[in-house]
């Protein structure tokens, strides 16, 4: 895909036209889900046939990965192994194993109370990055509480980055978040 489009071009409409086609799939609203869907069309005439038929090979490989371990930031790992991150933009996404342990430092006892009580509990994370943290959260849900995440957590991420924030948003959406 690199030899006639920049790879940070490339990056950048792999993230668009995936976060797209999962909000167009779940937010049929007429006036947001058109716009969507011209952004996608918009970004579909820049490739090939072949190179789209890649881009879709892509998408399949994040879902599979994620299917296979959810205990993982698979974009965000990629992103930062394609560079696009520290030099480029400043950014330094948390490694697993500490949004694993910060995880399980913020669920606390009181969860489980907490969804008795409200119906939900809720995370947020104001700099979400590819959303290692929401994931990591989500995981601590399933595999130390027993909380089922997809019903009872409420899971917020905000980044100044529009780009990794849709990473996010690709990530906990293909989880069930």
């Amino acid at each position: 895909l690199c030899n006639r489009h920049h790879s940070w071009q490339v990056w950048q409409d792999f993230i668009e036209m995936s976060a797209c086609a999962i909000a167009n799939a779940v937010d049929q609203r007429k006036e947001v889900w058109k716009l969507r869907e011209n952004s996608y069309m918009d970004i579909v005439k820049r490739y090939s046939k072949d190179e789209l038929n890649l881009i879709c090979e892509l998408f399949s490989i994040t879902v599979l990965a994620l299917e296979e371990n959810a205990a993982q930031d698979f974009l965000g790992n990629f992103y930062m192994q394609l560079d696009f991150g520290k030099n480029w933009h400043g950014q330094y996404f948390t490694p697993w194993h500490v949004a694993e342990l910060m995880a399980k430092l913020e669920m606390g006892d009181s969860a489980k109370e907490e969804i008795a009580v409200n119906g939900y509990i809720s995370v947020n994370d104001s700099c979400c990055g590819s959303g290692c943290m929401l994931m990591a959260f989500a995981n601590t849900c399933k595999e130390d509480t027993n909380i089922n995440y997809q019903q009872s957590v409420l899971f917020i991420g905000q980044d100044v980055d529009e780009v990794v924030a849709k990473v996010c948003y690709i990530q906990i959406s293909l989880l069930g978040c």
